[in-house]
């Protein structure tokens, strides 16, 4: 069975104030396999975090249904890292998991490399290191389901670099199903298995792509960007970034 399968036949926004009623998304259908890695991507204010809010919960689906597997656990990396920063690193992950999962904090926090900075204060991080952070946060619950919300914005791209690899490496790791948004086009070809393009208004999902690259091309960025490229010609990937994307 599928990790995730969501229908939305319509998704809308009520008016407030001087703003009309809008409907920002119709028609969009998908799915995620066991093990699977989907990115969407598409341009900004299209409605791809409200897409990842709705898996969440933390958005009403408008008309539509979402199916998961049986008891599936979910974890969520927001855009921003949303650390407690009078808190230590320890101490975030705790509050997730509880005193009894000491060995799964242990395990997170070595996996993203932070097992040094345990009883460091958030707000003593680096925003690279915050994003560890908020991974290993996610990863402590042993989700079933990731979803990632532009998990490397605003980085720099020799850090943002380190942490898709790094990404890359969990999840073969640990065979999760992953569900993530990026405006960076080579991101997508590189960690998702599968690539839906999520434009129009109403949107919709308009192309849905297969990367089909090797786990060792995937960490060469010339091959990598060789793959988006050819996808590229399709006109799969027509559509405005974001101008640091």
């Amino acid at each position: 069975m599928a990790a995730l399968n969501l229908a939305i036949a319509c998704k809308g926004f009520p008016a407030l104030g001087v703003m009309p009623s809008r409907t920002i998304m119709a028609d969009v259908a998908l799915a995620v396999g066991s093990g699977e890695t989907v990115a969407v991507v598409g341009p900004s204010g299209v409605g791809k975090t409200t897409l990842l809010n709705m898996v969440a919960g933390l958005e009403s689906l408008g008309e539509g249904r979402i199916e998961t597997a049986p008891n599936l656990r979910l974890a969520y990396v927001f855009q921003e890292p949303r650390l407690l920063l009078w808190r230590t690193v320890g101490d975030n992950l705790r509050l997730v998991t509880g005193d009894a999962a000491a060995g799964r904090i242990d395990r997170a926090l070595r996996e993203v490399g932070l097992d040094s900075v345990r009883d460091l204060y958030a707000s003593r991080l680096s925003l690279g290191m915050a994003r560890r952070a908020s991974l290993a946060r996610a990863l402590v619950v042993e989700p079933d389901l990731l979803l990632l919300d532009e998990p490397f914005a605003s980085l720099d791209e020799r850090t943002a670099r380190r942490l898709r690899l790094l990404l890359l490496d969990l999840l073969e790791r640990r065979s999760l199903s992953t569900l993530f948004v990026t405006h960076h086009l080579d991101e997508a070809v590189m960690l998702a298995d599968r690539v839906l393009v999520l434009n129009g208004a109403p949107a919709t999902i308009v192309h849905a792509v297969e990367t089909d690259l090797a786990p060792e091309a995937r960490r060469d960025s010339a091959k990598v960007a060789a793959r988006r490229q050819a996808i590229a010609r399709t006109g799969a990937f027509d559509f405005p970034l974001p101008e640091d994307a």
